[in-house]
């Protein structure tokens, strides 16, 4: 059973007041939610806190984190607004916007734009909105397995088109490629298995390369004198993959970002 600790220990340095605001949603949102469960079984309160960890984990405000904490309570639960107000009018803002965002609903690929617009729209008041509602969703895509498999694919359609999209617009490249990989196994499984196979083809000779050029970077900055730095590797997402292999006819080869170097 998840803690208000486990969201406490992915906040950066919280102030009593923080935590004491975290742990009174908490444990509104654990009593309201007590007789919920997920489609997995688990506690409703497992997703809520992987939403607050999830905010947490961005840099996000102990009133954000609050926020996502009870962004269910009110579609959810038949809780009125004021209720929420209890935890100030800020608070209550952010839960009301992500209970107008669940409204929208999805209408296809040829209207995608306009549904972006509409939540682009929804939330210009304060992208904070938007922040809860897609950590929100990358939970709910990482227990996508559980849903009805009728309901998998639209869900999928969704956070591609829109979604991911919008974490795009927020430079926020990480929940991106998450929302977008996570996506593609279910909205195109056939495809989502050939971009799986394909790259992992080619990762032992990009590792191999990666760790060649490595090597090579550190001893050239250490004969300038150059010793403090830090290095990471990424690979090229899946969805991400199989977008720039359709515009190269399916080719691998000609593709030369799969793996990069950050310094």
């Amino acid at each position: 059973m998840p803690t208000v600790k486990d969201i406490w220990e992915k906040m950066g340095s919280p102030t009593d007041e923080d935590k004491a605001l975290v742990e009174k949603a908490f444990n509104f949102a654990a009593e309201a939610h007590k007789d919920h469960k997920r489609l997995s079984g688990e506690p409703y309160i497992t997703h809520l806190v992987e939403t607050a960890r999830g905010l947490a984990a961005l840099g996000m405000g102990a009133k954000t984190i609050a926020a996502g904490l009870l962004h269910d309570t009110i579609e959810d639960v038949n809780l009125q607004i004021n209720k929420i107000e209890e935890f100030g009018k800020e608070i209550a803002f952010l839960v009301e916007g992500v209970t107008k965002l669940g409204h929208l609903k999805y209408h296809g690929t040829e209207r995608h734009r306009e549904s972006l617009r509409k939540l682009l729209v929804a939330t210009s008041e304060d992208a904070r909105v938007l922040i809860i509602k897609l950590i929100d969703r990358l939970h709910n895509m990482r227990t996508l397995q559980y849903v009805p498999e009728e309901k998998r694919q639209r869900i999928a359609l969704e956070t591609l088109e829109i979604y991911a999209a919008i974490a795009h617009r927020l430079g926020m490249g990480v929940v991106r490629r998450e929302l977008e990989d996570l996506a593609f196994q279910y909205a195109y499984p056939k495809e989502y298995a050939e971009a799986k196979r394909l790259l992992a083809e080619k990762t032992k000779e990009t590792a191999e390369r990666l760790e060649k050029m490595m090597r090579t970077l550190k001893k050239e900055l250490a004969e300038n004198g150059i010793t403090k730095f830090e290095t990471d590797s990424r690979v090229k997402g899946l969805w991400s993959l199989w977008q720039k292999l359709k515009r190269k006819g399916g080719d691998i080869d000609k593709i030369y970002d799969i793996a990069a170097l950050r310094v």
